[in-house]
């Protein structure tokens, strides 16, 4: 089944509600003013339990004695949802504005880029048009060397913030240990928060607008990677025409949802606000124990 739009599922919700019937072109006031309400609903859904979430494998770039990284689309740190992972094919100098690499696949022009360099940092800047074979124009030049087959990453976008962080592991060139995520007051006891070594613990504040990943032991190289899965909120309906992001099987709870919303706004009879009331209680509690049974409490 193909993702309901936004006008879709307000459609079904005010034909629950008894509102319109099927096939009737909705008044613009009134689409709008459910839009607004369905954005409400889902923010609703996450505050009552529901789990209004899609869950993802993410990745993050760590720096040298860095503990604390934000997650999230306005993040000055790297991690993304998805990624490409390359070597240097010919070493790079001080300053070098393109580079040669193994494999240049997936990489476009604009997409941001880091490349590890011999003083084991990573060089972050972004592509600078469409790479050509093999080689990468840059639009910062390398603050330092970098020799062959130091790794290169690129991706296009930073990942949204995530609502909370299950499991981690440490990525070492494909070798992968357990991060494990601690709550934060256990975070707050350990004495030395820079103390170096291979990160193990990890606890994560999921904030207002960039969640906060603090890890211990604090990295001691950048060719590691932080690997998690997390759960990322649902993005909301900008537009009517706006396509859900959420499972299809969430489509009828978000109806029912909306619909129960609606009905008041409506005046419908108390009898069918008692009915929809129930159904979205029954879709929400469906939802929850779904979720529960893949061991992602709400």
């Amino acid at each position: 089944m193909a993702a309901y739009t936004a006008l879709q599922i307000i459609k079904k919700a005010l034909q629950f509600a008894h509102v319109y019937g099927q096939g009737v072109t909705l008044p613009d006031s009134v689409s709008s003013e459910s839009l607004d309400i369905l954005n409400l609903v889902i923010k609703d859904m996450r505050l009552d339990g529901t789990p209004v979430w899609k869950i993802e494998d993410a990745v993050m770039f760590v720096e040298v004695g860095q503990t604390k990284y934000d997650l999230g689309s306005t993040s000055s740190d790297h991690a993304t949802l998805s990624h490409v992972k390359t070597e240097l094919a010919v070493a790079a100098i001080l300053g070098a504005v393109t580079i040669t690499v193994d494999s240049a696949t997936g990489i476009t022009d604009g997409d941001v880029i880091g490349v590890v360099l011999d003083n084991n940092t990573i060089h972050w800047t972004t592509v600078n048009g469409t790479p050509a074979g093999a080689v990468i124009t840059l639009t910062a030049g390398l603050a330092a060397a970098a020799a062959i087959d130091n790794e290169v990453f690129a991706y296009t976008t930073l990942m949204g913030r995530p609502l909370r962080v299950r499991t981690g592991r440490l990525d070492e060139d494909g070798s992968e240990s357990e991060i494990r995520f601690i709550p934060g007051k256990e975070y707050r006891r350990i004495p030395s928060k820079t103390y170096a070594g291979d990160p193990f613990q990890a606890f994560y504040d999921p904030q207002l607008t960039l969640g906060e990943v603090h890890l211990w032991p604090s990295p001691q190289t950048v060719s590691d990677r932080i690997r998690f899965e997390v759960a990322i909120e649902w993005t909301e309906f900008s537009l009517l025409t706006t396509t859900a992001d959420f499972p299809d099987e969430v489509h009828l709870a978000m109806i029912w949802c909306l619909a129960e919303q609606l009905g008041p706004k409506h005046k419908i009879n108390l009898e069918r606000q008692a009915v929809l009331s129930a159904m979205a209680k029954e879709k929400k509690a469906g939802l929850r124990t779904a979720f529960d049974a893949g061991g992602w409490n709400p």
